[in-house]
Parts: C-alpha cells; sequence; structure tokens
C-alpha cells in the first residue's frame, strides 16, 4: 500500500526524530565548515562549468545534452551540489571537456599540456633566449626550448 504524504505532515524520517531528506543525493553543506579544500574543489567545479557552458549552452540546452537535470548543472555552478562522478562526466562529454577539466578548477586553462608560440613566457641570458615549453615550472616535466645566434660558440665558458 502506497502512502502520500502532504506539505507539512510528518514522514518516516520526522518521525524518527531526524530532519526530512529534501536533496537528491549528498549536498556541499554536509562538508561542514566553509573553507574546506572539498568545498573549494567543488566551487572550482562550478566555475569551470560555467565558463566552458558561457554563452554555448543555456542551463536547460546543456541539462537535456548531458542527460541531468538543470537543477543540478544550476546548483554544481553555485557551489551548491556535490555531483557524482557519472554527472561530472556527462557534462564534461556534453561540453567536449576531460573530466579532469572540470576537476582543476578555476585555474584549468593555466595549467593546459600545450602552450602555444605567442603564449610562452620567454626570458634572455646574455646571448640566449629561454622559452617555456610547459605552462609553469611546477609539473613534473619542466621543458625549455633555448634559442643561440649564430655562431654562438660557450667553449671558454660552459654552462
Amino acid at each position: 500500500m502506497k502512502s502520500w504524504s502532504h506539505p507539512g505532515s510528518p514522514t518516516a524520517s520526522t518521525l524518527a526524530g531526524r530532519p526530512p531528506d529534501t536533496t537528491s543525493g549528498p549536498h556541499i553543506d554536509d562538508l561542514g565548515d566553509d573553507d574546506t579544500p572539498e568545498r573549494d574543489a567543488l566551487t572550482g567545479v562550478g566555475q569551470v562549468l560555467r565558463r566552458a557552458r558561457g554563452e554555448r549552452f543555456s542551463i536547460e540546452e546543456l541539462g537535456r545534452r548531458a542527460g541531468v537535470s538543470p537543477g543540478l548543472i544550476s546548483q554544481v555552478e553555485r557551489g551548491l551540489g556535490n555531483p557524482s562522478f557519472r554527472s561530472l562526466h556527462k557534462l564534461a562529454n556534453a561540453l567536449g571537456l576531460r573530466v579532469g577539466d572540470l576537476l582543476d578548477g578555476d585555474g584549468a586553462e593555466e595549467r593546459r599540456r600545450v602552450v602555444r608560440a605567442d603564449q610562452r613566457r620567454t626570458m634572455g641570458v646574455g646571448a640566449l633566449t629561454y622559452e617555456l615549453l610547459v605552462p609553469d615550472l611546477n609539473g613534473q616535466l619542466e621543458v625549455l626550448l633555448t634559442t643561440l645566434p649564430q655562431g654562438f660558440d660557450n667553449r671558454e665558458h660552459p654552462f
């Protein structure tokens, strides 16, 4: 036998002394303090999602393409939702991104693996020019392109 409850009527959880579950899943408020790493990460996911969606899709259109509810997208973008990995995967696919792009947070664009020639950091030391071929020197791989002028000779002063 099915039972239907009306707004304001007691539910099994309230009768058991627990507050009613008003969310469809884990909520960011379950994380506790305002400045936890988890909250920061979820806020970053929301910022990347909003920026990636940009003017290309409305929340409703992205939801339709990804197969997730517009409400979930809105919550995630506002830093209020705690999406499942499956939801993140669907959203990333609909936006043409990797899940990792969403998880990289607010600095995702700066951590891209390819640095175009016109975006490279350069440094001149004497007659040499160094170009940084990776986004920064904080990763596991540091790659520099060194340009030597024609006729350069450092035999007298190696490294």
